[in-house]
């Protein structure tokens, strides 16, 4: 078995959820002990990025990245946005992040990975609307099973937001 903590951290309930997970991988297979896995780790990663000032905004058009505010006609929540023509290639499970009631990121979580070209597709459209993007390990959509993409203003400071959630 790999280790993935050591010393005084591997604590008895960290070896009581070790087996727990070992147990329904036994019983039940490897999705279902990613699924009890992403059960555990979705709400605390969503919780640790949104308790940094970030607030998820209650529609996801990311115009309103791109022109750092205002957005656009799809911009409402009776208004289907999935259409808007500045979305990004290829989109799922999206999220405009606000901070001070400003939009600083618009974030997806993708299930499927990313191939040269769509890795191409999205850097071509952040260079077309001046924005960035970086890929993280840490999902909140479905941890262990989706990643995450990042996008943000090329340029903008934010900070790192999944440094502060991984170590307690």
């Amino acid at each position: 078995m790999r280790n993935f903590m050591s010393g005084k951290r591997r604590t008895d309930e960290y070896w009581e959820a070790v087996k727990s997970l070992e147990k329904v991988l036994k019983n039940d297979g490897l999705d279902a002990a990613m699924r009890a896995s992403a059960e555990a780790l979705a709400e605390p990663i969503q919780t640790g990025i949104l308790s940094q000032g970030y607030k998820e905004s209650s529609t996801a058009c990311i115009n309103r990245l791109i022109k750092g505010g205002g957005g656009c006609s799809h911009d409402r929540p009776d208004v289907d946005w999935e259409r808007c023509p500045h979305q990004p290639p290829f989109r799922d499970h999206v999220s405009l992040l606000l901070k001070d009631g400003k939009p600083v990121a618009y974030v997806m979580h993708m299930y499927d990975d990313l191939p040269w070209e769509r890795i191409k597709e999205l850097t071509e459209f952040c260079v077309k609307y001046n924005l960035k993007f970086s890929i993280k390990a840490a999902s909140w959509h479905f941890p262990n099973r989706t990643i995450c993409v990042w996008i943000e203003r090329a340029g903008s400071s934010t900070p790192e937001p999944f440094v502060n959630i991984s170590r307690k």
